[in-house]
């Protein structure tokens, strides 16, 4: 019996919108993809998906199948899988990986410093970002960690904006607020925090990106302009590598403890059971 989440597509979301390869790289997609026939699978687009089934189903075709060792080596769930096969490691995309700085650690001439900057696991190299290059400054300033943050308040001067409309922090948007002309409104328009900024400004939505934006802030604008998604005519791959277009079905989970639910109320409530407590703690029933 399974207690795992099932997910099921937003209603107002029609699925002809859907890509079947990109669809692979969305964890909340995994039950219709462990569904498919193997040929039917994006190898590609699953080394993105961050469900761990999917990590563990790329494991028996490691050999055999098409992968991207650069979305593995980003993917926080990949750990174990890239411990395993470390020469497969693509370091330049492990040093954006959140949950890879052991390993990053245990070796540290894999360390690239101006990759690492976006980190928010990064720690202590953030200490000497200050003295880096503009490019570097760029993933420094789409870092949300609060040590990033600091580095960017005490750097204003440095400020890479294109890097900066990516930051998830919401101490950015002051900074975003009185500089949106030199912000880039591509990464604003999938950056969770920035909708009520992009209501208040709806010239500086990028409607491709944003359909990319997993808030529920921007479902809500995504379902009052969906037709957006065919006029704008962008490739529907960021909007089904979503997993905010997605949401629980409650209905289904509900059938699926439903066995369980019932073998425990029938359990518990036996009436031998119910007699055997009532004995023990001396519990009175009142009669009329």
């Amino acid at each position: 019996m399974s207690f795992e989440p099932v997910y099921k597509l937003r209603e107002w979301i029609p699925e002809r919108f859907l890509d079947s390869k990109f669809i692979c790289g969305n964890p909340r997609a995994i039950r219709n993809i462990q569904k498919r026939k193997i040929e039917d699978i994006s190898w590609t687009w699953l080394s993105k998906n961050t469900h761990p089934s999917a990590v563990h189903m790329i494991e028996p075709h490691i050999y055999s199948k098409q992968f991207l060792w650069s979305f593995i080596s980003a993917n926080p769930s990949a750990i174990y899988l890239l411990k395993k096969y470390p020469e497969k490691i693509n370091k330049r995309y492990l040093n954006s990986n959140p949950e890879a700085i052991v390993l990053l650690e245990e070796n540290p001439d894999w360390i690239i410093p101006e990759i690492l900057a976006c980190n928010k696991n990064g720690g202590q190299l953030l200490k000497t970002a200050v003295k880096c290059k503009r490019y570097y400054w760029n993933n420094l300033c789409s870092n949300p960690s609060v040590r990033a943050i600091n580095i960017i308040k005490n750097n204003y001067d440095k400020i890479d904006f294109e890097g900066l409309s990516k930051n998830t922090n919401t101490e950015v948007i002051p900074i975003i607020r009185t500089n949106l002309d030199k912000c880039d409104c591509s990464e604003l328009s999938r950056n969770p925090i920035m909708i009520p900024l992009l209501r208040e400004y709806p010239n500086k939505i990028n409607w491709g990106y944003l359909f990319g934006n997993n808030s529920e802030e921007a479902m809500e604008l995504i379902k009052e302009n969906i037709d957006k998604l065919s006029e704008t005519g962008v490739s529907l791959g960021l909007m089904s590598l979503n997993p905010a277009i997605f949401i629980l079905d409650k209905d289904a989970m509900m059938r699926q403890i439903q066995h369980f639910a019932e073998d425990l109320i029938s359990t518990v409530l036996h009436p031998t059971r119910v007699y055997t407590h009532t004995e023990k703690y001396k519990f009175q029933t009142n009669t009329v």
